[in-house]
């Protein structure tokens, strides 16, 4: 290249050429690769979140049932003492007073 002269020969051409194709070649790829790990990050945040939530949400349904089904068997329970605890009285006075006295 002549020292007056702006213009670029034929192999500096290239050269400048191969270098801006070399430095927008490694800008497109950390570009690719920052965006590659923002994504992933996002989606593996994403899914531990929804993994964490869902989790979450199958094991308070799990407890509430649990528990709805501990409630209701208590309560069959103590109702089911309850009536048989009736039932075995009333045989008791009935059988101790009689028919005849009811």
């Amino acid at each position: 290249m002549c020292a007056s002269s702006h213009k670029l020969d034929a192999p500096d051409r290239k050269l400048t050429f191969w270098v801006h194709l070399m430095s927008e070649t490694r800008h497109l790829l950390t570009w690719a690769k920052l965006r590659w790990t923002s994504e992933t990050r996002h989606l593996l945040t994403w899914a531990k979140l929804r993994w964490t939530s869902e989790t979450r949400h199958l094991l308070t349904w799990a407890k509430l049932r649990w528990t709805s089904e501990t409630r209701h068997l208590l309560t069959w329970v103590k109702l089911r003492s309850t009536s048989l605890t009736r039932h075995l009285n009333l045989r008791r006075i009935i059988g101790a007073s009689g028919p005849a006295k009811l």
